[in-house]
């Protein structure tokens, strides 16, 4: 009758594999990408959206500029409060005070002559978050013909 013995190559395989998993997992979590970490105040993120990419000289007040104010770090629950400046250049078009992060506003008749123009929405910031802006967004005013200013 032969007597079973415990190989000692079973028990090097299986450190091996162990070893080659735990280094695996290592190295997976260093190539996760960092959390942004804030010790004072954060940037939110700020979403704008339009009613509207082209708008007739004089009908201005019939686009509609919306925002989202939300939170950029994973885990923040407190929600941005304070203000969103619409603008064209220079040139304010509306401003939002924010409502649970959000809100819309509408420029007044005449805001621009005709022309293209890149709009931002600029959030003021807060006590717990920092100043932000949204992707700037591309208007066109177009004069009719035989009408309008320009």
């Amino acid at each position: 009758m032969r007597i079973m013995q415990p190989r000692i190559g079973f028990a090097l395989v299986g450190a091996a594999l162990l070893a080659t998993g735990v280094t695996s997992m290592a190295v997976a979590a260093q190539n996760q990408a960092a959390q942004p970490t804030c010790y004072s105040t954060c940037p939110p993120n700020v979403d704008l959206k339009e009613t509207f990419h082209v708008l007739h000289v004089g009908a201005e007040e019939i686009e509609d500029f919306s925002v989202s104010v939300r939170p950029d770090v994973i885990g923040a629950t407190i929600t941005p409060t304070g203000t969103v400046t619409i603008k064209a250049g220079s040139t304010v078009l509306c401003t939002i005070t924010l409502v649970n992060g959000r809100g819309s506003c509408s420029p007044p008749a005449n805001a621009l002559p005709a022309g293209h123009y890149v709009v931002v929405a600029y959030y003021s910031g807060d006590g717990t978050y920092s100043p932000a802006q949204s992707r700037p967004r591309q208007l066109e005013v177009i004069r009719l013909p035989g009408g309008g200013r320009d």
